[in-house]
């Protein structure tokens, strides 16, 4: 589990005179890092260590998936209920018909720190499967080199126990329109839940790492019932098939 904000180069949205040429002018820095060279080298020499066991499970705190902002206008709804106000929300709909970044706290801000990642766990890796959080959100995916290329591993990330969900920030024209956009901007998403709390379970085997992700009805009451939202599985030996 590499720690991520002791060593990680600032964010590209950090400093106080932020500009989109100044995120631009960041996010093209080759030098920016977010485990720093020794963490790097040292999960470098972990995936080789565990190059004969059946999974190799990294765990850390943010996503690494890309995530290309869909064309929000359809979708959300600036005048419905929302942690954002309706200024920052017609903002966020104006931003989005770039398809740029969603999220500048995430690997996708450190495209070559993520280059690298992604390329030692294709080197080195030996069925490896990303663990994740963070964002709020219950969401699964393929993570390739190369948009289209095939998987080199899989990311599973829990949605949040007690905190909001993305849904709350981006309220919905429809039910789902958010989430279903997304996916449609983002095919190597393989599932998304950003409505719902809750938590994942994996449970690795020789054959296969099913992974199941469990929605709560409550987070403010001591009785609570867990439902099912999906059952995920990648197997073992074919993880450029991606998860189904």
């Amino acid at each position: 589990l590499p720690p991520l904000s002791q060593r990680r180069d600032p964010q590209a949205t950090a400093a106080n005179d932020v500009t989109p040429e100044s995120i631009g002018e960041a996010l093209r820095d080759p030098d920016r890092r977010l485990l720093g060279a020794e963490q790097e080298a040292w999960l470098r020499d972990r995936l080789a260590v565990a190059a004969g066991t059946t999974w190799q499970v990294i765990g850390q705190q943010i996503k690494v998936a890309g995530m290309e902002s869909p064309d929000l206008e359809p979708v959300v709804d600036p005048d419905g209920p929302s942690r954002f106000s309706k200024q920052q929300l017609i903002e966020i709909i104006d931003a989005s018909k770039n398809h740029g970044p969603q999220f500048l706290d995430t690997w996708e801000a450190y495209p070559y720190a993520k280059a690298d990642f992604l390329r030692d766990l294709d080197e080195l890796g030996v069925n490896p499967v990303v663990l994740s959080g963070d964002l709020h959100t219950g969401l699964a995916a393929d993570l390739a080199r190369e948009p289209g290329a095939d998987p080199v591993a899989v990311e599973l990330m829990t949605p949040a126990v007690t905190s909001p969900g993305l849904s709350t920030y981006l309220p919905d024209r429809r039910p789902n329109g958010v989430r279903d956009a997304t996916m449609q901007q983002n095919p190597h998403l393989r599932y998304m839940d950003i409505e719902n709390l809750g938590c994942l379970q994996i449970a690795p085997n020789s054959q296969r790492c099913p992974c199941t992700c469990f929605c709560g009805d409550t987070a403010t009451a001591r009785m609570y019932t867990l439902s099912v939202g999906q059952t995920l599985s990648v197997q073992a030996g074919r993880i450029r098939d991606g998860l189904a």
